[in-house]
């Protein structure tokens, strides 16, 4: 009887900890798809804690709501139809690693950098941690060397 009732309870924590993971998954790719992609900050309240920290590539520090939308907004400026796209995620516990692909048109000031209207593409890595069911911190990385080189050769 101890032996089902031990079984129980470990596909019981088994299901819980899948169940978090697919709704850890279901976060990230809202986060891109919703709030970079589609520019839809009213997703910003359910996916993000209140008390948010964003160290985001190209240097970018922020913590909270106002801060960070007001950052999408200053990358949507500099590139036109922006996209984010997750090319692979993993996530464990109360975080989740992705990898990613971003690429715009440079219509605005980009890292000192005036428009060309040229397609601009890099790649990067984010690490995310969850609290209380909702992204708390987001610390990425970018191949910010070759997106200078890039900026660079197109001016």
């Amino acid at each position: 009887m101890l032996d089902i009732l031990a079984k129980t309870i470990i596909l019981r924590k088994n299901w819980i900890g899948v169940m978090k993971t697919q709704a850890i998954h279901q976060a990230v790719k809202s986060y891109y798809q919703d709030i970079w992609n589609l520019k839809d900050k009213t997703k910003v309240p359910g996916l993000l804690r209140h008390d948010f920290s964003f160290c985001g590539a190209l240097g970018h520090l922020c913590t909270g709501h106002e801060a960070f939308e007001s950052y999408v907004d200053r990358m949507h400026a500099a590139l036109s139809d922006y996209v984010a796209e997750v090319i692979d995620l993993v996530a464990e516990d109360d975080k989740a690693f992705a990898r990613m692909h971003y690429h715009g048109f440079h219509s605005g000031m980009f890292f000192g950098h005036p428009p060309t209207g040229k397609l601009v593409s890099w790649e990067g890595a984010v690490l995310f941690t969850f609290r209380d069911d909702k992204i708390a911190t987001l610390w990425a990385v970018v191949d910010e060397r070759g997106l200078l080189k890039l900026l660079d050769a197109q001016a």
